[in-house]
């Protein structure tokens, strides 16, 4: 893990300042411009649609974010890191759980 990047993509930045209050927006904008930046392709976002509409055929829910997340991670051949690793079915996306007992 010497050499792993960290990156986001639009989903976590918007989700993550959805919750942030105003008094720590400058802190975090530094720490995110510090990170790679991955775009949603046109690739991820059929993916994406692709996810949901197989899961949902199975009775599996899944957002739209979660799948663009997942997408993006999946296009990037990155690990997301979640603690809500039940929205993330993917078989094929590698999940690391902060919260998970090693």
């Amino acid at each position: 893990m010497k050499n792993d990047i960290l990156g986001v993509c639009p989903i976590n930045i918007t989700e993550f300042y959805a919750g942030l209050p105003h008094t720590a927006r400058k802190d975090w904008d530094e720490f995110f411009e510090t990170l790679m930046y991955w775009e949603v392709s046109q690739k991820a976002a059929r993916m994406a649609g692709i996810f949901r509409n197989e899961f949902g055929r199975q009775g599996t829910s899944i957002t739209t974010t979660d799948a663009l997340v997942a997408a993006v991670a999946q296009e990037q051949n990155a690990t997301v890191v979640t603690s809500n690793v039940s929205d993330y079915p993917m078989p094929k996306l590698r999940i690391l759980s902060p919260r998970k007992k090693r």
